[in-house]
């Protein structure tokens, strides 16, 4: 069964001010994610049990949280992979 993904607000203002070509790949990205959040290619952020970041292109990251309970990603941040790993 496929994940409900949630954005929080600061991701949804990160994903609209990708490039559109980016936008496109963090979306197709965000749709394998729903199906199965520990994807081959995802890592859990380290000093985080809850945290999972997916690599999208090179130089791009998706950081989200996976809630099992309630199968639902929440994407807390899409940016590049320079200024995404600063909050965490």
């Amino acid at each position: 069964m496929a994940y409900k993904v949630l954005f929080h607000k600061q991701a949804t203002k990160d994903i609209k001010k990708l490039q559109p070509r980016i936008r496109k790949d963090v979306i197709s990205a965000l749709e394998n994610i729903a199906i199965n959040p520990r994807l081959l290619g995802s890592i859990q952020l380290s000093g985080h049990t809850d945290l999972r970041r997916y690599k999208v292109n090179r130089d791009y990251r998706i950081i989200y949280r996976v809630i099992d309970e309630e199968l639902e990603v929440l994407v807390l941040d899409a940016k590049p992979r320079g200024d995404v790993y600063k909050k965490y």
